[in-house]
């Protein structure tokens, strides 16, 4: 009988809690009201005033000398056995691996940095039409930044005109690489408010990627065929000149690809194109977003102001 009488008890305080949680909301319901009409008007501000971005993207699957292992490695396995090194076998990434990890590459910034059409596209905010020059845009997140910094002692960084490390910030924090295990084609992306700017500047960007890979293969085969020749002419056992051969073959072959007219690293699976409507911000979610989260702080705040004394009388008696 006494378990029976204190589970009645805590069913009568939770009840009572209850109850006197959804009073205060009722006699509050215009503070309830007010915030969640609040947090909605907010979220509509907010979206007439917002940057709309559009998404850009540039699908890319590998080139055919990307296909396989590494260029060369095989030729360079044989030539170690020969010369008796052993160890594992020569393992290095392929074309199209360094074409991924490439488009973040401050070689590939300093390319595009020359473009000055593309920069003054990405930085536009600070390219003055008037004086055709740069000038630092004194926006009000930038002010209340560095006014943050300086009362923390941290060291703000002082604006310069927008160059090659610049651009390389800006790609790497907003250019996204996005793989899928279950297809070949990787979808390189990029949100700007200007869709057609984000189509160039993702093109230019390919394109500028897979020529600096072209180049470095270039530079490495002229060099490794140089090297091969003139160990032709001192070698003369026959297995180490079969070796030298199939090596020095091998890199007459990725020198073609090189050299060749079509992309070295990857192929673009079409061209870039960019979405036909904003994607950020979202529209509806952010608008349920307001009014839920209008509502819960409403409500909050309608318990805080409402009627405390009681709710904590219900809670001391049911302790008690």
């Amino acid at each position: 009988m006494t378990v029976n009488v204190v589970i009645a008890e805590d069913v009568a305080v939770e009840d009572n809690w209850l109850s006197g949680v959804w009073a205060t909301l009722r006699a509050r319901w215009w503070l309830v009201l007010g915030v969640t009409l609040g947090a909605l008007v907010a979220a509509v501000v907010y979206l007439r005033t917002a940057d709309y971005l559009y998404t850009a993207e540039l699908h890319v699957y590998a080139a055919p000398s990307s296909a396989g292992s590494s260029p060369g490695a095989s030729s360079l396995n044989s030539l170690a056995a020969i010369a008796g090194l052993g160890g594992a076998p020569v393992e290095s990434a392929t074309p199209f691996r360094l074409y991924l990890d490439g488009v973040r590459a401050r070689e590939v910034a300093e390319r595009l940095a020359r473009d000055r059409e593309l920069m003054r596209g990405i930085f536009a905010g600070e390219w003055d039409p008037v004086s055709r020059g740069w000038r630092e845009h004194h926006g009000v997140l930038g002010g209340i930044k560095r006014f943050t910094w300086n009362i923390l002692g941290l060291r703000y960084q002082s604006w310069h005109v927008p160059d090659a490390a610049r651009l390389a910030d800006y790609i790497a924090e907003n250019v996204n690489v996005i793989q899928n295990v279950k297809t070949p084609i990787v979808a390189i992306t990029l949100d700007h408010p200007d869709p057609r700017f984000a189509v160039r500047f993702l093109t230019s960007l390919g394109a500028a990627t897979d020529q600096f890979l072209r180049e470095k293969q270039q530079e490495r085969t002229r060099s490794n065929i140089e090297y091969l020749s003139e160990k032709l002419r001192e070698v003369t056992l026959v297995e180490q000149r079969a070796a030298l051969f199939a090596a020095l073959s091998e890199q007459e072959r990725q020198g073609m690809l090189a050299n060749s007219q079509a992309p070295y690293a990857a192929n673009p699976f079409g061209a870039a194109t960019a979405s036909t409507s904003p994607t950020k911000p979202r529209q509806i979610p952010l608008l349920i977003a307001g009014l839920v989260g209008g509502l819960i702080l409403g409500s909050a705040l309608a318990l805080l102001l409402g009627r405390p004394r009681r709710v904590v009388s219900i809670l001391d008696d049911g302790i008690a």
